[in-house]
């Protein structure tokens, strides 16, 4: 984690704040000077040397902080927004049998609609 993914911009370390630690691991959060785009990262240190993996995030330090400090989402969170959404209140007058929260979506009409309007 030497240079920013997005512009390849050398990292500065000012920018650079632990979010935790344990040993020789810690979970890193750095935000690039030039672009500004964010990056969590586990890096770890051992007899071989430092390695890191690490996402892009939207989350600065603080969101960071926060969500690390939060609990993991448990069975009864995940049972507790089933029931949320099969509410009538939640989708007006008729309850959802089906409701798609995934992230595999199709895509193609919202791209060719971007494509439309840029022309």
């Amino acid at each position: 984690m030497q240079t920013c993914p997005l512009c390849n911009t050398a990292y500065d370390e000012r920018y650079a704040r632990v979010l935790a630690g344990h040993g020789n691991a810690n979970l890193v959060h750095t935000t690039c000077a030039h672009c500004c785009s964010a990056v969590v990262a586990l890096v770890v240190t051992g007899k071989g040397g430092v390695s890191s993996v690490g996402m892009l995030t939207d989350m600065n330090y603080d969101d960071a902080l926060r969500f690390h400090a939060d609990d993991t989402i448990s069975i009864d969170d995940c049972l507790t927004l089933h029931q949320f959404l099969a509410t009538p209140s939640f989708f007006g007058d008729a309850v959802a049998t089906h409701y798609d929260v995934s992230i595999d979506r199709d895509t193609t009409k919202r791209k060719r609609a971007v494509g439309a309007r840029k022309r």
